[in-house]
């Protein structure tokens, strides 16, 4: 008996208790809420529990914006904002602290707390709604800057105004992209959308992300909800065939959210990066954006014959050089675009090493190196087995090649090389199904521009079988009045087929391994085969993409039809 009531006395370290999830209560305001001809310079709010604040700095908007925003500080269980300048007469303002307020045990917020009052007898109160996506991913932004501007400036043009004027009115998204402004006047605004990067109100920074309306915005009313008032209706049957809306004059009901779409403006100023040494005998030439005017001229050389290969990368802004003929250890290059002298550069030929790595290089015999896909060839006719070489070839020798399906010996495929500087190529053949292959290519059948050469190549796989495959074969309706689509198959976010159409089709995407995959398409506007953002001085809205609303599951040896009118998108 003892020992069992010794076990019972052990003690046991309390639970402590469900965890407190209920935000402050606000008890009172001094003045009250919506209070009409403010006079004071003090706010104070009354809490039910100690608090503190959190994140302030970025919580914190005032609307219309003060030149220094007042002080705002914890006293036991209230806040204090005192204001440290003069107020506007006859304006209503709007105080927006979000989710600043939180109580001191487990900071759970007030949730978008907001103080609104008027210097005059009229309180605003008019509202306007909207979301931001990401123009590209047409996610929603949430934490993002929303501004409104009105025309009050004679000396700046009214779309001049986020270069050099602070909003009049302030709002923040919310986590799911949307943001409200509530208590405006009835006025007319340019709406506005900021990534503020420098956090100073002003649109002074290319990198910062925007969205913009191309029209002015009117704020509209929208009633607080009433019960009908049936007794004005004295006839049943009346009553039975109204609905509450039709009791609510058109005139009252909030339109449907502005919908913005935020972007990065592509930066028009071209600029040089830099060029660098990427290995013996490539260089490489690196621009701000995508060049087709470049010039690059070597100018402390006079080179008669060709002594160089060039080729640019696929999205234009580097150009790369392949020194076959190398003239000397050190060349200056002027570089231009479209005929503006954008740098003028000295750069060494020669990587430097020490004395041990140099010992090392000339022991190691440099070689050309061939590199084929690890992919296996697809088992169609169109299907490729690709390689590539670290250096652009010169010479190929096509002699003694052999060629293994399974145990025959077949005649081995034309190369095909599908760059013009020949570093990458590719052998084309109708491949069988769940075969197995064996390439042998002797030595020295490749010799790039420097003359080295490789040792004797293998390469083994298998293909794979035709059920592993699974096909998606999507209908897709374009609307009558744009005809330029890029539709494009995403894996894991990353584009695996790409098709570009110009009328409705039904695209039949094959050959695809089982899984998960979105369908993305893009209205390409300006028929240039990619996506563009838009431009904030021209008016010019990014390209609108759009997902399918759903995820499109692959099977092996499966056919999955789907069907996308894309009229139908807004």
């Amino acid at each position: 008996m003892c020992f069992i009531m010794q076990r019972c006395a052990n003690p046991v370290s309390p639970t402590g208790g469900p965890k407190d999830t209920t935000p402050p209560g606000l008890l009172k305001a001094e003045p009250p809420l919506f209070t009409k001809n403010f006079k004071v310079n003090k706010i104070r709010l009354y809490f039910d529990e100690f608090i503190s604040l959190k994140d302030l700095q970025n919580q914190l908007l005032i609307s219309p914006p003060m030149n220094e925003n007042p002080e705002i500080k914890i006293k036991g269980k209230s806040v204090v904002i005192e204001f440290q300048e003069p107020l506007k007469d006859s304006t209503t303002y709007n105080i927006f602290l979000g989710n600043a307020i939180v109580d001191i045990t487990e900071e759970n917020p007030y949730p978008n707390f907001r103080y609104v009052f008027s210097t005059g007898n009229v309180l605003d109160s008019m509202t306007y709604k909207g979301i931001v996506k990401d123009a590209f991913t047409m996610e929603p932004v949430k934490s993002i800057s929303v501004m409104l501007y009105i025309n009050n400036n004679d000396t700046i043009p009214f779309d001049s105004l986020p270069y050099f004027v602070k909003p009049y009115y302030m709002s923040r998204t919310f986590d799911d992209g949307t943001f409200e402004f509530a208590n405006l006047p009835d006025n007319v605004f340019k709406l506005f959308v900021l990534e503020d990067g420098n956090s100073n109100l002003l649109f002074d920074q290319t990198s910062e992300r925007i969205a913009f309306s191309n029209k002015l915005i009117i704020p509209y009313y929208i009633p607080s909800p009433v019960e009908p008032d049936t007794s004005i209706i004295g006839d049943s049957l009346l009553m039975d065939s109204l609905t509450v809306d039709t009791l609510i004059p058109d005139l009252f009901k909030a339109p449907d959210p502005l919908r913005l779409f935020l972007f990065e403006e592509n930066d028009s100023l071209q600029r040089f990066l830099k060029a660098s040494l990427i290995k013996e005998n490539h260089m490489a030439f690196i621009f701000r954006k995508a060049t087709y005017n470049a010039e690059i001229i070597p100018l402390n050389i006079a080179v008669e014959e060709e002594w160089k290969l060039v080729e640019s990368n696929k999205t234009k802004d580097t150009i790369n050089w392949w020194i076959y003929n190398l003239p000397q250890d050190s060349i200056t290059f002027q570089i231009a675009d479209n005929g503006i002298i954008l740098d003028t550069i000295e750069l060494a030929m020669v990587k430097r090493v020490s004395k041990r790595d140099q010992k090392k290089q000339e022991e190691k015999a440099p070689s050309l190196k061939v590199n084929f896909s690890k992919k296996p060839p697809l088992p169609n006719p169109e299907g490729k087995l690709e390689f590539s070489f670290n250096y652009p070839i010169r010479d190929l020798k096509p002699e003694g090649f052999e060629f293994m399906e399974d145990t025959n010996s077949i005649e081995f495929p034309d190369i095909i090389f599908s760059n013009e500087i020949k570093t990458k190529a590719y052998i084309l053949h109708k491949w069988k199904e769940s075969t197995s292959y064996s390439i042998m290519i002797p030595d020295s059948s490749f010799t790039d521009i420097l003359g080295r050469s490789h040792d004797t190549l293998t390469h083994k796989f298998k293909t794979k079988a035709l059920a592993d495959f699974g096909n998606i074969i999507l209908n897709a309706t374009l609307p009558a009045s744009s005809n330029n689509y890029i539709v494009q198959l995403l894996s894991k976010d990353k584009v695996i087929r790409e098709y570009h159409l110009q009328e409705s089709e039904k695209i039949t995407i094959s050959f695809l391994l089982p899984g998960d995959y979105r369908i993305r398409a893009i209205n390409d506007q300006n028929n240039n085969l990619q996506w563009d953002p838009g431009d904030y001085i021209y008016g010019i809205q990014p390209e609108r993409v759009f997902y399918f609303n759903k995820t499109v599951t692959a099977r092996a040896n499966w056919d999955v039809e789907e069907s996308w009118d894309l009229s139908l998108e807004k």
